[in-house]
């Protein structure tokens, strides 16, 4: 993977001029089963399987199916450890508070856009997890940095949240056309199908700021004047000179229809048009993607005329695929836990390829391992190390 691609990139695109601001999706979404997940190293328990405890996640979520099917796992092998996780209102502050208070808060879940407020729960409160036996080998070590505080990492990733396309197979295959992987490729099927009346890509301002944001954090990776610029904070956009081509480039090609801001909403309304099944490509996020299924059996249209379709990374690279992947959601050990040996067990054991596939798996989202073997995310999960930028500083 390309290294140092700090978060700030999708804000400087924004405020650049790329997009509006898109809507909040859901925070869950529902489960697509389907999925072969990679066993990896088989988890063997090291502490006593027949002691009676209780382990309690807490985190910012109202609930989280998916960790339940985890806790089941882990009953497998500790069946008297009691696991439940609770919600916790009010933020960053109140989850602090219960890990100050040794307040029954064994583990902390720390949701994407919440992490930069943990400075003062990650420095007090966390445990330094490559001081533990939790083996982090099962990923690539960039996606490792997000969850690094002051020298140590506090929080462990569970899956990967990134920009693509959903495109129609079926509609290109009745046009003659294949799925695109490079950007000549996807300039040339977008021109096809103007040339038959077909605008090829359905968007909203939102979902196309973070879809080209792709092609910007590809352009600055292996620039280091431009990273300098960036961390620096003297950035004035010709860092994104790029990407601001390209989609002004698109644009006047005809290529992008914003007809997707007229929508109710850019998940649930904009996965419902998807389905209609006569718009070859559309913007979205993998948490976007994730609801697809669920989407199908509520679309009439649909389930007249079914059709195949599937996620795409942004094929705007010279040489394949782009993708910015952020990290998501983390978890933590809070090191002021009465049953600190068996929070660091349940750690080892999430943090094995199984486990985090299930959580990926449940979520519906591309799998932090990125070896799954997901169909969903077959294109994404075939990505080599250069095609992928994950940011990797600024984040906490």
């Amino acid at each position: 993977m390309k290294k140092r691609i700090i978060s700030a990139v999708l804000a400087v695109i924004i405020m650049a001029g790329l997009c509006a601001c898109g809507k909040t999706e859901p925070a869950a979404q529902e489960t697509n089963k389907g999925t072969t997940a990679a066993e990896g190293k088989e988890f063997k328990p090291a502490l006593d399987t027949e002691k009676e405890l209780t382990l309690t996640v807490i985190g910012g979520y109202k609930n989280f199916e998916a960790l339940e099917k985890v806790f089941t796992e882990f009953n497998k092998h500790y069946p008297k450890v009691e696991m439940q996780y609770e919600f916790v209102e009010g933020g960053t502050d109140n989850i602090t508070a219960r890990c100050a208070n040794k307040d029954n808060a064994d583990l902390v879940f720390v949701n994407t856009t919440d992490i930069g407020n943990y400075y003062k729960l990650c420095d007090k409160y966390l445990v330094d997890l490559r001081a533990t036996d939790v083996d982090l080998s099962v990923v690539e070590p960039e996606v490792l940095f997000s969850g690094d505080c002051n020298g140590k990492l506090v929080l462990f990733p569970t899956y990967f949240r990134a920009a693509g396309l959903f495109v129609n197979k079926t509609l290109l295959e009745k046009n003659g056309l294949s799925i695109p992987t490079n950007l000549g490729e996807m300039e040339k099927v977008c021109d096809a199908l103007l040339a038959k009346n077909i605008t090829p890509i359905f968007t909203t301002s939102g979902n196309a700021g973070l879809f080209f944001a792709n092609h910007a954090a590809a352009t600055i990776a292996g620039n280091k004047d431009e990273l300098q610029r960036l961390n620096s904070g003297t950035a004035d956009g010709t860092e994104f000179a790029s990407a601001l081509k390209l989609a002004e480039e698109w644009k006047e090609k005809g290529y992008l229809n914003y007809d997707g801001d007229k929508l109710q909403d850019d998940y649930e309304a904009l996965l419902l048009r998807f389905m209609e099944g006569d718009l070859p490509f559309i913007t979205i996020t993998t948490a976007t993607a994730s609801g697809a299924k669920k989407r199908e059996a509520k679309s009439e249209a649909f389930g007249k005329n079914p059709f195949e379709y599937t996620y795409l990374p942004a094929p705007t690279g010279e040489n394949g695929f782009e993708a910015f992947a952020i990290p998501t959601p983390f978890f933590g050990v809070v090191n002021t836990s009465q049953n600190l040996d068996y929070a660091k067990e349940f750690m080892r054991f999430l943090v094995t390829p199984k486990q985090l596939d299930i959580l990926a798996d449940i979520k519906a989202m591309p799998s932090i391992t990125r070896k799954s073997g997901d169909s969903r995310y077959s294109y994404f999960e075939a990505l080599s190390q250069e095609q992928i930028i994950v940011p990797t500083e600024g984040n906490i």
